[in-house]
């Protein structure tokens, strides 16, 4: 009768132990299907705002400088890694090996996300003086290039004129103001009042700035959910392998 006693004690122990791992084990797997949905959520309007942003820098002219075009696409690459992943977690969410597996690359992509928003910080210090050579660049061969309208284009879309400020047309070999600077058609460019006061660099670098925080706080979001989803998989991983050990104890 004692012996008896015990092993129905045991049972029931054993019965409560394996509800607890299993009522764990769900709802990490309820949690971590939430997060992968947020993943790929994530993920998409990463490449949304990449593509925005290489649009909205093509309609400025200014696509062509390496240190410039390396955002959006920085951007897309990372948003299809957080897609990807995403989309990889339905495929082990029931193979406890295959989690920690995908629980060690979500960590990785995790490290690579902050190296990466430390690189567009690294890109965004070299842009100043990228960006005054590029203009330098482009005011200097204005006459040299009539299809070319890449200053024209800048100037209309900035409301700018020159590199820092009118006058530096003056002193490149072009020797006048061109009439993209001007407030509104058929200006007199030699008058100050009629054409655009402000220079086309600070505009232009206020307006990537701008790009530049949008980017790195969906980054910096990205590897947050990277962090949660790796400790979510983890822990799913772990109870799983928990549940499978207390069934065959």
């Amino acid at each position: 009768k004692l012996s008896i006693f015990w092993l129905n004690k045991k049972k029931k122990k054993m019965g409560s132990i394996r509800s607890k791992w299993s009522l764990d084990e769900a709802c990490c797997k309820v949690y971590l299907f939430i997060f992968n949905l947020m993943f790929c959520a994530s993920g998409f309007l990463m490449v949304c705002l990449g593509l925005w942003i290489m649009l909205s820098l093509n309609k400025f002219g200014i696509l062509y400088m390496e240190c410039v075009c390396n955002l959006p696409w920085i951007t897309m690459a990372f948003g299809f890694i957080i897609l990807a992943s995403g989309f990889a977690s339905y495929l082990f969410l029931k193979r406890s090996l295959f989690l920690f597996l995908y629980a060690s690359c979500l960590f990785v992509l995790f490290i690579f996300g902050i190296l990466m928003a430390a690189l567009i910080t690294y890109y965004y210090s070299r842009m100043k003086e990228t960006l005054e050579k590029g203009i330098t660049s482009q005011m200097e061969n204005y006459l040299n290039n009539p299809k070319d309208m890449i200053m024209d284009r800048l100037q209309a879309e900035l409301e700018c004129c020159g590199n820092m400020e009118p006058n530096d047309w003056l002193r490149t070999s072009t020797g006048e103001i061109p009439p993209s600077c001007c407030k509104f058609k058929l200006c007199d460019t030699t008058k100050m009042e009629e054409i655009y006061n402000s220079g086309c660099l600070p505009k232009l670098m206020t307006q990537i700035q701008s790009y530049r925080n949008t980017l790195t706080v969906n980054i910096l979001f990205g590897c947050l959910l990277l962090l949660i989803g790796s400790m979510l998989s983890f822990a799913n991983a772990y109870h799983s392998v928990n549940s499978k050990y207390q069934e065959v104890k």
